[in-house]
């Protein structure tokens, strides 16, 4: 270890076969009874201490949903937590029990009673004696790192770069900003073409029209988290499980499911709905909504192969690897391929004209894939999102195909391209 608490070069720690490494910082929060100490950064996941000298005090697994939560003390950000320390003021408890709480909300794993008992189970080796399979891709940084990105997508032969509240486009290759559309917030989350313009949408949808200026449409009580053209309409699904088609200047609800909509795909003539929880949906042609075949929930994304392949991404967690469901063009069921391995979860997928997958990835993962989405080899990016250190979000990474390349941009890390 150097002084700085970061390894010393050369050399590599490992748990259970998963490269690690140090992470050490202190969560503070006067309203919590015991002690957080985050230790090592597992991709992406995190090995915290607690401690509050009960029997319950131990080295814990925490996957990269519990671990926002950790980060988010402090912020007021997060309900479940702020829910957690309103019952703990009306109610205080030991350090114990809080620990015991906080472990069973969040479901974490407990690997070692001790500091001397966890340190047991690392490994430590030269990397020189390790071998490592990158995968065959060129990736090419175009842009400086960009604030909170929502989400890109090609606009007038430009590359968009859609924030929170805006959505601005550069000219390639010298990556000039060429024109910026405002005040479209709060929060926008996707974006689809239809009717020969981009659609963005979050709170409200916009269209984008030339010179920066936008057509708006509001909505009542419904926040976008996807969007498709489907036989020449303009469908929404939102966070709260409501299917929306556009209908004249208006958005008109057609379906709801108990469930938010993470992913619209029009596919043969069908609309495909991937739920977070719930499974996957279709609607039919003669508008019956029906399961689509895959009942596994974390689904985020239907994308239709250039092969005409249906391809189900489903996001997995922790150890539990993400997933593709395939349905070939001539197959009438989905078949299961374990694409990714542990903790490797993918975001969006985009494909080149040479058929190659291009799927973003959290934790600076990119994944690539040359036999349409069957499996995926890994290529890890250092710049996509910070690992250890002071706690910062880490969000999902975007991914849009453009000419040749498919671009990839994340939070705070450089836009780039691959290929």
């Amino acid at each position: 270890m150097t002084a700085d608490g970061c390894l010393a070069k050369g050399h590599a720690l490992s748990l259970d076969g998963d490269d690690a490494s140090p992470a050490y910082f202190e969560v503070e929060d006067p309203r919590l009874p015991f002690r957080a100490i985050r230790l090592m950064n597992l991709e992406g996941n995190e090995i915290v201490a607690l401690h509050g000298q009960s029997r319950h005090d131990g080295i814990y697994f925490m996957d990269h949903e519990a671990l926002y939560s950790l980060e988010m003390i402090g912020t007021g950000d997060d309900e479940e937590l702020e829910s957690f320390f309103d019952a703990l003021a009306e109610s205080p408890k030991s350090a114990g029990t809080c620990i015991r709480s906080f472990v069973e909300s969040y479901e974490l794993t407990k690997l070692a009673a001790s500091m001397p008992a966890f340190f047991k189970k690392l490994k430590h080796e030269a990397v020189g004696t390790r071998s490592r399979n990158r995968s065959k891709v060129v990736v090419e940084e175009i842009l400086k790192p960009q604030p909170m990105v929502h989400g890109i997508f090609p606009i007038d032969g430009r590359l968009g770069v859609m924030q929170s509240d805006r959505v601005d486009a550069y000219s390639l290759p010298k990556g000039r900003k060429a024109v910026s559309w405002t005040k479209l917030g709060p929060y926008l989350e996707t974006w689809c073409v239809f009717d020969g313009a981009v659609w963005v949408g979050g709170e409200a949808v916009h269209r984008l029209l030339p010179k920066g200026k936008k057509k708006s449409f509001k909505l009542d009580e419904h926040w976008v988290a996807a969007m498709v053209e489907h036989e020449e309409e303009l469908w929404l699904g939102t966070n709260a499980g409501a299917l929306l088609k556009l209908d004249g200047r208006k958005f008109k609800e057609v379906e709801r499911f108990k469930s938010k909509i993470t992913g619209l795909c029009s596919h043969d003539g069908e609309l495909w709905i991937t739920l977070w929880k719930g499974g996957l949906k279709k609607r039919t042609v003669k508008g019956k909504v029906t399961s689509g075949g895959v009942r596994a929930g974390r689904l985020v994304k239907a994308f239709s192969s250039s092969s005409g392949a249906l391809l189900i991404v489903c996001q997995g967690e922790s150890k539990r690897p993400g997933l593709i469901y395939r349905k070939a063009s001539d197959e009438k069921k989905f078949v299961e391929h374990k694409a990714f391995g542990a903790y490797e979860v993918p975001t969006e997928i985009a494909q080149l004209p040479s058929g190659r997958i291009i799927s973003g990835g959290l934790f600076e993962k990119v994944f690539v894939s040359d036999n349409d989405g069957q499996r995926f080899a890994t290529f890890r990016q250092p710049f996509l999102g910070r690992m250890g250190g002071k706690p910062e979000k880490r969000e999902l990474v975007y991914a849009a195909a453009m000419d040749d390349f498919v671009y990839l941009a994340g939070p705070f890390a450089p836009v780039v391209r691959a290929k």
